[in-house]
């Protein structure tokens, strides 16, 4: 679009903000909910009440009857979750496995960057098909090369944190998204493709394959053979409850914007929405400590630089002493 009369959708027009992100939501939806259906009603009932609060709430009033009652079901289909995992003989989620720590701070750090990440990618079509006029494929190609990094960088990022780290990994990672997503919001209503757009989406994608990988590898890094399985469902959850909320909150901040000034401080809006949960899971990431060497007392950190330590030899036993002459 390169007029505001493409932001309000017309007979014959491009889609509008609202429009295209309420039809990716709904999509959205739908696969996040398929892939929930494990979590049982109660899960799914808990995300649908959260979700159509954050959507229709720019629609009904923050502080309307409808949308504190939707976030107050689901804080009371939370809580019947939890109280029902601690009690089932078989829950479908253990509670013990949050009581590891690189569980619970991986997948704290996955919930807050796959919301960065879901409402980058939306917020980036959006821009380029609403303001910069771009057709959706052109701008499908237009974003491929931030994924096609991730790709390259997602493979060495992996042997990074096996010898440094999870956290020295992650932690660039979200920096890098923030710094590119920065870039992208400096854009205006004049397409600059390869001056503006192309390093923005190029550190986006860097950070995305440092980062989205390795956090769920640091879930589950501590977690046994015998629950290895389970945990990685449950990573796998909050990836897509993360991709739901950021998602439903970037359609809640773009809402319906009806001039071209409007629609690029909507657009400034869902930027900063990405850059900021990508810094906070960063900021989450920081208490994650190094992987523990293996039989390690009292909690020593294993030193990647050293080789793995091997156990002393048996000290031998003397023998015993001859029986006294007669």
């Amino acid at each position: 679009m390169t007029s505001p009369a493409k932001v309000a959708a017309g007979p014959g027009s491009t889609p509008s903000f609202s429009s295209a992100a309420a039809i990716a939501a709904s999509q959205l939806w739908k696969a996040a909910v398929a892939a929930a259906a494990r979590a049982g009603s109660s899960g799914r009932a808990r995300a649908a009440a959260v979700t159509l609060g954050i959507v229709e709430g720019n629609a009904w009033g923050w502080t309307s009857a409808a949308t504190l009652g939707s976030f107050a079901a689901a804080a009371l289909l939370l809580g019947a979750v939890v109280f029902r995992s601690r009690r089932h003989p078989r829950p479908i989620v253990e509670p013990a496995l949050f009581a590891d720590r690189a569980f619970s701070i991986g997948n704290l750090g996955t919930l807050l960057f796959a919301a960065a990440f879901f409402s980058l990618i939306l917020g980036n079509v959006l821009f380029l098909t609403s303001i910069w006029g771009y057709t959706v494929l052109h701008a499908g190609l237009a974003t491929l090369p931030g994924p096609a990094l991730s790709t390259v960088v997602a493979g060495p990022a992996g042997k990074l944190a096996d010898r440094f780290g999870h956290r020295a990994v992650i932690i660039p990672g979200t920096l890098c998204l923030a710094a590119g997503v920065m870039v992208l919001r400096s854009a205006g209503a004049e397409p600059d493709y390869l001056g503006l757009w192309l390093p923005g989406a190029c550190l986006t994608g860097i950070g995305i394959g440092l980062a989205f990988p390795t956090l769920g590898s640091a879930s589950v890094r501590d977690i046994g053979d015998d629950r290895f399985a389970t945990a990685s469902a449950v990573n796998a959850a909050f990836r897509q409850v993360g991709a739901v909320l950021g998602t439903a909150i970037l359609v809640a901040i773009v809402g319906e914007p009806a001039t071209l000034r409007a629609a690029l401080d909507a657009s400034n809006n869902g930027y900063m929405f990405a850059v900021l949960a990508s810094l906070a899971s960063g900021a989450a990431v920081l208490g994650l400590r190094r992987q523990r060497a293996p039989g390690a007392p009292g909690g020593t950190e294993a030193d990647p630089n050293q080789p793995p330590a091997r156990a002393s030899p048996a000290s031998p036993v003397p023998a015993p002493a001859p029986p006294p002459a007669r």
